[in-house]
């Protein structure tokens, strides 16, 4: 994730480390930043979620089959980062179109990991920043690796140019946000 402007954290790209419920800081910010790959000519004050896919989490085990685990769990991220939001009252926006290739190169995923989606929760301005000044060292999420051109081709396969595609809406439910809370931790 990204964060910037945020009063007392330092402005750069973090790893949500969920073991210890922390963030670690792997490159700090000066005039560059995600945004120039998700959003051109502008400028996020806030925090960018980046949601990616570590497949060989899924493919040892599922083959072929993982491609559309790796979807389904981007799909439960993003929902978790969705009730989040609603549960603080922060406005969101989830985008999928975007340069994947270039940003998952300039993150150093190589072939081991890849992003699915973003998420945007702060102030969008006018103001643009450029591309990452360097490539970020890539620390492999498995303790080793097996290639799978199935599930590769598959993602490739999502980040075709964009298509002529409804517009996504957010949800406009009103729940109540102690009994949703209740419900969001409790749910396994």
């Amino acid at each position: 994730m990204q964060i910037r402007g945020i009063k007392g954290i330092i402005d750069g790209i973090y790893h949500l480390e969920v073991a210890t419920n922390s963030l670690t800081l792997i490159y700090e910010l000066i005039d560059d930043g995600i945004d120039s790959y998700i959003l051109p000519d502008r400028k996020v004050r806030g925090l960018i979620f980046l949601v990616s896919c570590v497949y060989y989490r899924s493919s040892w085990k599922y083959k072929n089959r993982s491609l559309r685990y790796c979807f389904l769990d981007s799909g439960h991220h993003l929902g978790a980062i969705e009730a989040s939001a609603y549960l603080h009252d922060r406005d969101i926006q989830i985008i999928f179109d975007f340069d994947k290739i270039a940003l998952n190169e300039d993150l150093g995923f190589e072939n081991k990991e890849f992003i699915t989606a973003c998420v945007v929760a702060g102030e969008i301005g006018e103001k643009s920043v450029r591309k990452l000044r360097d490539k970020i060292p890539f620390v492999c999420a498995t303790d080793y690796f097996e290639q799978n051109s199935f599930v590769e081709a598959g993602y490739q396969n999502t980040i075709l140019p964009e298509s002529e595609k409804q517009k996504l809406l957010l949800p406009q439910f009103q729940f109540d946000k102690e009994r949703y809370l209740e419900a969001v931790l409790n749910r396994r």
